[in-house]
């Protein structure tokens, strides 16, 4: 828990430099002979609270480096003693001190953020888009609404944003909102509405995933074949087909698919086995069915070890070996004794012994 928390403020922190860098709302400047803040701790180091002042105090008036620094220390600081300053000033008028407040209560897990961060998220903001993907990550249902409404924005950017968020927080009665998106005119909104509804997992949606897996563009390409492994069961058969009838050049991608169902997708990968026609398809196959151990495939990998490639035939034995399936034996010591290449002699020979227990 301590090394995820500490993941997510590195997290947080790269998000709100990106933000500050990118987009800084006016705001009235200091007095040109005004001080720039002193050093935060004194000797006798201030309060949690006036510290926190401090820093908002810098995020408000100051720009540049100055900025920076207090963006920086205000998210690695925040504990559950700042929570009450951080939500006064989600509550105030300040943009700045709004946002940066709002990544400060994420770090902490502060639920109470939500309805705030829904109220300025929902209205002009300059760090509006922000705040709509903070709302994903808090996971918080009460935040759908407003995602929903992102999926009807002019701004593509803002569309993906929803989509993305509404899949943070499983909301599966937003299912029938995102599949259109998955036909949007915006790669980058399919591949978010796709992406989001493999998260989810609502079977009902696997049509329109499988349909992705044509699209025009790369990465939706390899998002549809991602959110087919979170879909699990209702998938097996478009990813089996993607595998037999589909393009080669994502093949494996939706091998990795299968193969994360584990048994569940055995028989398709096995099946899959009688239609691989390259050298580096069919050993995949056969090193999968290995790893997951399931019986069912014995019958296909026995069938491997009569394949003229002599790498599919090794790999065949090495996957027996694991399986230690006992029917293989006869093979497997005639291999040990007569096949011509080497390695599936070793790799035989292996098997042999490891499923006598030798």
């Amino acid at each position: 828990m301590h090394h995820n928390k500490k993941a997510l403020s590195v997290v947080l922190v790269s998000m709100a430099l990106s933000s500050c860098m990118r987009q800084r709302a006016p705001h009235a400047e200091p007095a040109r002979d005004a001080p720039l803040l002193q050093p935060i701790h004194s000797e006798s180091g201030p309060s949690a609270k006036q510290e926190m002042k401090e820093l908002l105090f810098v995020i408000k008036f100051y720009d540049g480096d100055e900025n920076r620094k207090a963006v920086k220390k205000l998210v690695e600081l925040a504990d559950q003693s700042s929570s009450p300053i951080l939500l006064d000033e989600l509550g105030g008028k300040n943009p700045e001190s709004q946002f940066f407040s709002a990544l400060a209560l994420l770090k902490l897990g502060d639920a109470r953020a939500v309805p705030r961060i829904i109220e300025i998220a929902g209205q002009e903001h300059p760090h509006k888009f922000d705040l709509i993907k903070l709302l994903g990550d808090f996971g918080d249902a009460r935040a759908v609404p407003l995602l929903e409404s992102q999926l009807l924005s002019d701004d593509p950017a803002f569309r993906a944003a929803g989509a993305e968020s509404l899949g943070k927080t499983g909301s599966a009665s937003s299912v029938p909102r995102l599949i259109p998106l998955t036909r949007d005119r915006e790669a980058p909104v399919r591949s978010a509405a796709i992406k989001s509804l493999g998260i989810i997992g609502d079977p009902s949606a696997s049509l329109s995933i499988i349909i992705a897996l044509e699209d025009k563009t790369d990465y939706v390409r390899r998002s549809a074949i991602v959110a087919l492994g979170n879909i699990g069961e209702p998938a097996i058969r478009p990813l089996f087909d993607a595998i037999v009838f589909g393009n080669p050049d994502y093949r494996l991608e939706c091998l990795e698919s299968l193969i994360a169902m584990g048994s569940k997708a055995v028989a398709s990968l096995a099946e899959a086995l009688n239609f691989a026609d390259n050298a580096i398809l069919k050993p995949y196959l056969i090193r999968a069915l290995g790893n997951i151990g399931d019986p069912a495939a014995t019958g296909a990998i026995l069938k491997a070890l009569d394949d003229d490639d002599a790498l599919v035939r090794g790999d065949a034995a090495n996957a027996l070996r694991m399986m230690k399936s006992a029917i293989a034996l006869p093979r497997l010591e005639e291999l040990a004794l007569n096949d011509p290449n080497e390695f599936v002699r070793a790799a035989s020979d292996a098997a042999v012994q490891s499923i006598r227990g030798q």
